[in-house]
């Protein structure tokens, strides 16, 4: 397949992408010439088509008449034809020419010019869908004349010149352009189409036009374009088993971007410049030589180091353009020469730059060797280039170029000099051109072109920044390992570790002691209540001390606590710490197996439980009832000190074996300080316990209420998972503060759930941005918290500003530390994605009973004690943490790597999607969703907004999400999908079917077409694909988008388009109009 590198218009990105049939032709208000048109349109009015819909006889393909084009002009055409306002391909020369400019001499000149060079008088048009070249016979090239009154207004004219695209069917692809600033200023506007021109045919032009603008011919040219490519040698058998060899699977490169990839590329652009001083390209320069390499060798080197350390793979691909003028007499031509090589970079096992760099220089020399094959036919010969998101095998472009940038030309009493060109595209991600300056400084100039699809300044910036300090660590040590190459500044890392980390301050005594004190305050204040009853500070602070009486000195030692949603809760847990014990929280629903297994791990020496509770636990534990316990006298107990352990609580573990968690007094407290900090502390505040005690984030529900003597409300079993019950409780209790997953808020939105004076905090999963948004305005304040157990509860925190926004976890809070390593272990620069670390006061003592498992996620880390979180995390420029995912939980889709979460978060915005979740099944995305959306409508939905590789390819409708104990999404409890067992053959079932079925067994010569045929699949292909969409054209006089045969790959969902593009046109039309149409 000739496939598809440019852009096409994402869907949401421009008024003409709105709908399907945004930009093709208004429909004639005639008949349409087909049959199979009025049958379409009669069906669509709810007539009913008599047409059979027989599939004409099978028919050979009809071969392509290429006269004379080449394989990359097919595909420049296929791409213009694919979107045709994509100007990412046109090429551009904009000077000031200063001095007493002779129009008809300049235009002479140019005509003179197109004389010489054929290609700038050539035609491109489509016969039957077929593209055909025309050489036009030599004439006057009009030249258009225009004045500005500023340099501004010069200049705006420019880029609508240089951003116009070309029609390449029905114009010449070459125009100029003379803009008049004044009697001795005027702005030379020269754009060509890349189908014709290459960047050194743009030389040659320039040139050329120098010369017949002087009075002067220059040399014959030895060959013309179409000969020169009639000359070309057929491919070698070898070379092409080379390429497919070595480009066999490519990935994809995934630069941390600011923005999702777009479902399709449209390739808007923008540029900026640095320069490489002359003395350190002398020092590079000399490492090339003694390395036996080529500077531009060192240069793709270093280049695909800092990819790979700022996208996290090893397998990393360039794209170097080749100027494809092996011979002198090519030298002269104005023609689309140039070629693509494609270098592959293997930077796995951490070797040496010098080594890796050798290898870089074989590579490239393996390449170059074997640079005959077309770039076009390893896109079709790998079959790689559907996908509209990206560039075939290359997302990144490095060129050395050997002449001097902008250099300043001579004409005849003129002088030639830059000016702003305006141009706002870019044919990939990312492309860099390295010129030499032309100034004689001896320094480089890199121009970095960008996708401002993908990337905002500062983030490209950062990158180019990182790359001179990486390219000065080579040039200081050539032998470090590829991961200890340095990266950031002396001033960025600092900002890293230090700024950002900036967090400390007193951490207070632990928790019995600020209760204590604050009953002293407030002791005749309501502190603790359920559905029936209340508690005081000092009735609160009786019943603990009752129940440490009765557990008596358990210092050191861990006592379960099993009690049911009652305003018992707190008395409990108080006075299993003011025994000296760390309490282990229990939820009466968990399974026995469950109990008894944390039971013995945690070495519990008896539980404190409710009576009915107490009757479910497994035999010879020692239990004692908290009814009993409340009925002992009162003793101070043995207050714990800020080393001993408050709680210990047990997560879910990888291998199926829970893991203890043991938490100090000195974490507890230190994190209720910090939520103070943020959220404040006083007798106003009223919390709603929604989480279950097993639930480590009940301790902010529970606890910080207490320091600062406000009231906690716990919600009864039933109430906890019924919003409308909740609000109830809400507005009778007066809740100020709530706390709650995701999924829990759903649940509260669903109930209709608004009050501006409510704080809200959401956490314990990732929070999906249209819940941001939707969430945001039924709050006072909404403040995204992430925190793991292992760092006691919430460790960063983030205020979701007023209109919602993409979701951030923020900044660390008090005397706490935030890390992102790279895979080499260091730390990762500003935007890049790693493994988030935690330190700080908050840190486990670790996993109970664990010692290897505690080494292994407890680890040293610029001089502290960190928490390996296992999930992936980057800093944002503003100083926020952003949460990628989890390590563990990305999936390889066809080369790219996927996180389920931002799958899931484009599923949610789909309306009629209560709940989304996705897993991975071998390399295929499964979709589970909860709600009443239409699949097909979800699908359409989707790809407007997701890159083909992250589209599920089965789907599963559940009655409901299963969930966890604490509210999130159980993944390990999600049905296994059913899997299709292939397409069937199924016979076109509507008129738009049949008419689809018909093209495709005419243009492909099948035998039978069916309504579930993938178009690729039964052999289509790009060109066949331009053809398919003439036919259409023909037939039923309707434009149908070429991109929308890369989205809409089967019969039936083609089908489904032209009823939309015609139900579209219908709804323009009187009946009367409508009529004749079925006639």
């Amino acid at each position: 397949m000739v496939a598809r590198g440019g852009r096409g218009a994402a869907e949401g990105r421009a008024d003409r992408a709105a709908r399907p049939g945004a930009r093709r032709r208004r429909a004639r208000r005639g008949g349409r010439g087909d049959r199979r048109a009025g049958g379409i349109v009669g069906a669509l009015l709810g007539q009913t088509s008599t047409h059979p819909g027989g599939a004409p006889g099978a028919r050979p393909p009809t071969a392509f008449r290429r006269d004379g084009m080449t394989p990359a002009q097919l595909r420049a055409w296929f791409l213009q034809q694919f979107d045709p306002e994509d100007a990412a391909f046109n090429l551009h020369r904009v000077r000031l020419l200063t001095g007493p400019l002779d129009p008809a001499t300049l235009e002479s000149a140019l005509t003179s010019v197109a004389r010489r060079h054929e290609t700038l008088r050539t035609r491109f048009p489509a016969v039957d869908g077929r593209p055909t070249l025309v050489v036009e016979p030599a004439a006057p090239v009009e030249v258009e004349w225009l004045r500005a009154s500023s340099d501004e207004e010069a200049e705006r004219l420019v880029a609508e010149r240089t951003n116009r695209p070309f029609d390449l069917v029905a114009d010449l692809p070459f125009r100029a352009s003379v803009i008049g600033l004044g009697p001795e200023r005027h702005v030379l506007v020269l754009v060509a189409h890349h189908i014709i021109c290459d960047g050194w045919s743009l030389d040659v032009l320039m040139d050329d036009l120098a010369v017949f603008y002087g009075g002067g011919e220059p040399d014959p040219l030895q060959v013309t374009a179409r000969e020169h490519a009639a000359q070309t040698p057929e491919i070698d058998a070898k070379e092409l088993a080379y390429w497919r060899e070595r480009l066999a699977n490519p990935p994809t490169l995934e630069l941390p971007a600011d923005r999702p990839r777009p479902a399709e590329r449209i390739g808007h652009g923008d540029e900026m410049a640095f320069r490489l001083p002359a003395s350190l390209v002398a020092r590079l320069s000399e490492v090339a030589r003694t390395s036996r390499c080529t500077l531009f060798a060192l240069l793709l080197a270093a280049y695909q180091v800092l990819l790979s350390r700022h996208s996290g793979q090893d397998d990393v691909t360039v794209g170097v353009p080749d100027g494809g003028r092996d011979t002198e007499e090519a030298h002269a031509l104005v023609a689309g020469l140039s070629g693509m090589l494609v270098l592959r970079g293997d930077l796995s096992g951490d070797p040496p730059f010098q080594k890796f760099l050798r290898g870089t220089m074989a590579a490239l020399l393996g390449a170059l060797s074997r640079r005959r094959v077309p770039f076009e036919r390893l896109v079709e010969e790998l079959d790689i280039g559907r996908d509209l998101s990206v560039t075939p095998f290359y997302q990144t472009t490095l060129t050395l170029h050997p002449g001097e940038l902008e250099r300043e030309q001579r004409f005849s009493g003129l002088t030639a000099t830059p000016f702003p060109h305006g141009w706002k595209w870019v044919r990939c991600d990312v492309a860099v051109d390295v010129f030499w300056a032309g100034d004689d400084s001896g320094d480089l100039v890199t121009v970095v072109r960008y996708d401002t699809d993908l990337f905002d300044e500062p983030t490209v910036a950062a990158l180019f920044e990182r790359w001179r300090v990486l390219l000065h660590g080579i040039a200081d040590d050539p032998s470090l390992p590829l991961s200890r190459l340095p990266l950031m500044t002396a001033d960025e890392r600092d900002t890293l570790v230090t700024t950002w980390n900036a967090t400390a301050r007193p951490i207070p005594p632990p928790l019995p002691r600020l209760f204590a004190d604050q009953v002293a305050r407030t002791p005749d204040a309501i502190a603790f209540s359920d559905g029936e009853h209340v508690l005081t500070y000092a009735e609160l602070d009786r019943a603990a001390s009752r129940i440490a009486g009765r557990l008596g000195d358990r210092r050191g030692s861990v006592v379960a606590v099993c009690v049911d949603r009652s305003v018992r809760v707190l008395p409990a847990l108080l006075g299993v710490m003011r025994s000296g014990a760390a309490y282990l929280p229990i939820d009466p629903d968990n399974p026995p197996a469950r109990i008894q297994y944390m039971l013995e791990d945690s070495g519990a020496v008896l539980v404190l439980a409710d009576e009915g509770p107490a009757e479910r636990l497994p035999e010879g534990v020692e239990v004692v009832t908290v009814s009993e316990a409340l009925a002992a006298d009162p003793a101070d107990g043995f207050p714990p000190g800020p080393d001993d352990h408050a709680y210990t609580l047990y997560t879910s573990g990888s291998t199926g074996r829970p893991k203890g968690v043991v938490i100090r007094h000195s974490a507890l407290a230190n994190f209720l300080a910090g939520m103070a900090d943020l959220l404040g502390s006083d007798p106003g505040q009223t919390w709603l316990v929604l989480s279950s005690v097993s639930f480590d984030i009940s301790a902010l529900e529970l606890y910080l209420p207490l320091v600062g003597g406000g009231r906690a409300v716990i919600a009864e079993r039933d109430v906890a998972v019924d919003g409308a019950a909740q609000i109830k409780l809400i507005e009778d209790a007066g809740i100020t503060h709530i706390q709650s997953t995701p999924s829990g808020w759903r649940v509260l939105i669903e109930a209709g759930f608004s009050d501006p004076e409510i704080t809200g905090l959401v956490g314990g999963e990732a929070l999906p941005e249209e819940l941001s948004r939707e969430l945001r305005p039924r709050l006072g304040r909404l403040v995204n918290v992430y925190g793991p157990t292992e760092t006691t509860i919430w460790s960063t925190t983030w205020e979701v500003p007023a209109g919602g926004g993409e979701p951030r976890i923020g900044r660390p809070i008090a005397n706490t530390t935030c890390y992102v390593a790279d895979r080499a272990g260091g730390v990762a620069p500003t935007f890049v994605a790693g493994e988030l670390l935690i330190g700080g006061a908050g840190v486990a003592d670790g996993y109970h009973g664990r010692p290897e498992l505690t080494a292994e996620r407890f680890v040293e880390f610029q001089g502290e004690r960190v928490y390996r979180t296992g999930d992936r995390a980057r800093w944002g420029f503003d100083g926020n943490l952003e949460f990628l995912g989890r390590m563990d939980n990305q999936v390889k889709v066809r080369g790219f790597r996927v996180e389920p979460g931002e799958v899931e978060a484009a599923i949610l915005t789909c309306p009629g999607v209560d709940q989304a979740a996705v897993t991975a099944r071998g390399d295929i995305l499964v979709g589970y969703i909860v709600g009443d959306a239409d699949l097909g409508d979800l699908r359409d939905h989707l790809e407007k907004i997701l890159p083909a590789y992250m589209m599920p390819a089965l789907w599963t409708r559940l009655g409901s999400m299963p969930m966890t104990i604490s509210g999130k999404v159980d993944r390990k409890a999600l049905p296994d999908p059913v899997a299709e067992s292939g397409a069937e053959f199924v016979e076109p079932r509507t008129d738009a079917e049949r008419l689809v079925a018909d093209i495709w067994q005419e243009v492909l010569g099948l035998d039978r077409v069916g309504a579930l045929d993938d178009f690729f699949a039964v052999g289509g292909h790009s060109l066949i694909a331009v053809r398919v969409a003439a036919r259409i054209r023909a037939i039923i006089d309707l434009d149908v988008p070429i991109r929308y045969l890369f989205l809409r790959r089967t019969v039936e969902e083609l089908a489904r388009t032209i009823e939309d593009l015609l139900t579209e046109e219908l709804d323009g039309l009187t009946d009367e109009e409508a009529a004749r149409l079925v006639d």
